[in-house]
């Protein structure tokens, strides 16, 4: 009867609800972050945006071979990855953030209808021209055809002032900026034909620098918007990790440029990802926006997107009913492993009295809802992996869900992930009720789970479906 007892606890505490002290090295390793580490190499270096006790972030960083860049609200730390639990677990650190970014090219035309002419041909009562003269547009993107003519002057000398380009592999040491990656060459080494660098991701960025800087000496036409203005151009890495703190670094450096050149500058950036809150609070924006206010004479410029037509947001008001929206499994995510994940964002005043859940329900063969998490409340989640099992009515484990939540700047960000469930034939429903808002950017395009938008049952195939939330554009 002992043995029965004891069994019959271990089996209960497998399935009970666990919370995992913010004190291990879970602490404030988000989903993205630890999946990174996980696929890493242990010396490869990964950035984070950190909140905490700063002289205890700065002596560690450097005690563990990293770097530390102090911005007016995060300090930026790179880390080897064989570093990064250890750090994520220190009493000194109080928030971090690490996102699941893919840079995406995000420039598709220019309009014809911009009045552009008139303005560098002094027309329509202007005081003066404006074509450029005394500018630099700055370029974060996929790189120059540095050698095409629409981007020398008449002598068949460079436009270009300089270039970083972020993916070159760091041959020469003395060509490192201060970042500590990549290769950065001038106009006398353009000139001189010892630039190595390659626009080779279907010549994006030299389109988009051809759209704003283009002079038209190729063909003696197809000119720019600022024809005669100087061109920087930072070829980003689209494949690297937290790929918006690589932006941030660009941002800088081509406006440190432009002040040892002594002229205003504008950055255009015509790449982004559709992941994140989307309210300019993240780290980087801030980041961002500090160096625009800097100083007068700095411009931004970004595109906006290109997704009109995909189903990939979600958001609604919470109310008493119990609402719900299907997310499916996606083999192939963005996290290195068959999972259903997505990203719940959230003002705190917002979602603190809404209660949710997950829940999975049969869709083959006929619709039946198999059951679902406690509800629970996001504050019982702040900075601490907790694991519910999903059980079905009868008792059969259908998987394990994975919450995470950190709370900063008055907003909400919360991670659901299940690694490999028991079907990956079910729709997970996300569960809501109270009152509330909230809002998820989620696709299988994006790395993560798509939603269900199309093919959903009637009321007389699935009666529960009266409640659902679709996704919209």
């Amino acid at each position: 009867m002992q043995r029965k007892i004891i069994w019959l606890v271990l089996c209960l505490s497998v399935l009970r609800i666990t919370y995992v002290s913010g004190q291990d090295n879970n602490a404030h390793m988000n989903f993205a972050l630890r999946s990174q580490v996980n696929q890493s190499d242990a010396n490869a270096l990964l950035t984070l945006y950190v909140r905490g006790n700063d002289a205890e972030i700065k002596r560690f960083t450097e005690e563990h071979h990293g770097m530390t860049l102090q911005y007016p609200h995060w300090i930026k730390v790179t880390l080897p990855a064989r570093h990064i639990a250890k750090f994520c677990s220190q009493p000194f650190v109080s928030s971090v953030h690490f996102d699941l970014q893919h840079a995406r090219p995000l420039n598709d035309s220019m309009l014809s209808n911009n009045n552009v002419l008139p303005v560098i041909k002094q027309d329509s009562g202007l005081l003066e021209a404006y074509d450029g003269s005394g500018v630099i547009i700055g370029f974060i993107d996929t790189g120059i055809d540095f050698l095409h003519p629409d981007f020398q002057d008449s002598l068949g000398n460079t436009r270009v002032l300089k270039i970083w380009d972020q993916a070159q592999d760091t041959l020469v040491s003395l060509r490192i900026p201060v970042y500590g990656y990549g290769q950065v060459w001038d106009s006398t080494d353009i000139n001189a034909g010892n630039c190595t660098h390659d626009d080779d991701i279907f010549s994006h960025g030299t389109n988009v620098t051809g759209v704003a800087s283009s002079n038209g000496l190729a063909t003696g036409q197809y000119r720019g918007v600022a024809p005669a203005s100087h061109i920087i151009a930072v070829a980003s890495d689209f494949s690297s990790a937290n790929w918006l703190s690589t932006v941030a670094d660009a941002v800088e450096w081509i406006f440190l440029q432009a002040d040892a050149y002594g002229m205003p500058c504008v950055i255009n950036i015509s790449a982004g990802d559709y992941l994140g809150a989307h309210d300019a609070l993240d780290p980087v924006a801030q980041a961002i926006d500090s160096m625009v206010n800097a100083k007068p004479g700095r411009v931004i410029s970004c595109a906006a997107g290109n997704a009109g037509n995909s189903y990939h947001h979600l958001g609604y008001d919470v109310t008493s009913d119990t609402n719900f929206t299907w997310f499916e499994y996606n083999g192939s995510s963005a996290l290195g492993y068959g999972s259903v994940f997505f990203r719940v964002w959230a003002d705190t005043a917002d979602f603190n009295q809404v209660q949710f859940a997950v829940g999975a329900d049969k869709t083959i063969g006929g619709y039946a809802f198999r059951g679902h998490t406690p509800f629970d409340n996001i504050t019982n989640r702040l900075n601490t992996l907790v694991s519910d099992t999903l059980k079905s009515f009868s008792g059969n484990v259908i998987g394990v869900v994975d919450t995470y939540a950190e709370e900063s700047d008055g907003r909400y960000f919360l991670e659901i992930h299940m690694a490999q469930p028991d079907s990956n034939q079910y729709a997970f429903r996300f569960m809501t009720t109270g009152f509330g808002h909230f809002d998820v950017w989620s696709a299988k395009w994006l790395g993560i789970s798509d939603m269900v938008k199309s093919g959903l049952p009637t009321m007389a195939q699935f009666p529960d479906i009266a409640h659902y939330k679709a996704p919209d554009t």
